[in-house]
């Protein structure tokens, strides 16, 4: 499903956000790589409530934060595009 929203954010003129791998629940590693496609500007990464950076997506529409360390029990991780108000998120149990 990942990639019917990489081709959407790319192709489609519709303001998009999409967290990839949002249907997992549950994993066994301490660190996790967070990707998202987005065509409607700059993107904020929050684990739990806290924001962690902030990043224009590249020239595919993608944005990557790599070894986001995840705290054991669940996680909250959320996208967020400010100057359009999208959010998406996902909830991972480690």
């Amino acid at each position: 499903k990942d990639a019917y929203y990489f081709y959407k954010a790319n192709w489609n003129p519709e303001p998009m956000l999409h967290l990839c791998s949002a249907r997992m629940t549950e994993t066994t590693n301490a660190v996790f790589d967070v990707i998202g496609f987005c065509n409607a500007g700059t993107v904020t990464l929050e684990l739990n409530g806290t924001k962690v950076g902030t990043q224009a997506p590249d020239a595919v529409k993608t944005v990557v934060w790599r070894g986001i360390r995840l705290v054991p029990g669940a996680n909250r991780i959320s996208l967020r595009v400010p100057k359009s108000g999208l959010v998406t998120e996902m909830r991972l149990v480690r």
